[in-house]
């Protein structure tokens, strides 16, 4: 369990986050908000690239602020952030070869399991006739593949993604939910994102930012109850249909 203790983010006088209480348990959390309402910068703390201004954040009661508690942390976590960086003369299996090996995620396996992992991720994803190109040439939707198929071939116990099917067509989408929807069984997943429609049939749990505060946090379908409506759409327009965020 991840576990949000009075988080806050400042940059000067600008108040991004303020005083975040929320527990990320095993299933699917949606965190939900437009655009510039604190989505990334959560997300960036919560994969320890960006430090809190105060709080903590804790995973099962231990603060991965501590070094030796950031390591085993994430070593734990697959991260697909919203823009990915490459490098552009590298193939898509010597990339997820060499994240693999930076985490740790290929220790123990045989060159041949790695090999015929990646190939079934890549051929998930769409990939499997690009494996020999560079991808420097590759388009926006076919970098974020990649990185999908890199944090599925991690076999983490906690995923994020940002914003995971930007750049995806309709049919990646829909597989990629299906496959998110099975990770929640048994994994935590966080997925941060603006587009409703991702994360309406399979989040367990919701999470809605707004002015730098949570405005509903808990269970999706308590939350829609609560609220009076029947959907994740309806309960996003219900809390922001003022316009302020």
């Amino acid at each position: 369990m991840i576990e949000l203790k009075e988080l806050c983010k400042k940059y000067g006088d600008n108040v991004v986050l303020d005083s975040i209480g929320f527990c990320f348990r095993p299933g699917v959390t949606a965190v939900l908000a437009p655009n510039g309402a604190g989505k990334t910068t959560m997300i960036k703390m919560l994969t320890t690239t960006l430090a809190p201004t105060s709080g903590k954040i804790l995973w099962n009661g231990r603060d991965v602020s501590e070094k030796s508690v950031e390591s085993e942390y994430l070593r734990l976590l697959a991260y697909v952030p919203q823009i990915p960086g490459f490098y552009p003369s590298w193939t898509a299996p010597q990339f997820m070869k060499y994240l693999s090996h930076l985490r740790g995620v290929s220790d123990g396996m045989t060159a041949r399991e790695i090999d015929e992992r990646i190939a079934g991720e890549l051929d998930f994803f769409g990939l499997s006739a690009k494996r020999k190109l560079k991808m420097g040439r590759f388009s926006a939707g076919m970098i974020k593949r990649v990185f999908l198929a890199e944090a599925f071939f991690a076999d983490a116990e906690i995923y994020i993604f940002d914003e995971p099917t930007a750049g995806l067509d309709p049919l990646e989408c829909e597989k990629l939910k299906r496959r998110i929807s099975e990770l929640g069984k048994t994994k935590t997943v966080i997925i941060s994102t603006h587009i409703i429609s991702d994360v309406e049939d399979i989040a367990n749990d919701v999470l809605l930012l707004k002015n730098g505060r949570i405005a509903v946090g808990g269970d999706s379908e308590e939350a829609r109850r609560s609220a009076g409506v029947n959907s994740l759409h309806d309960l996003f327009l219900s809390v922001f249909a003022d316009g302020d965020f």
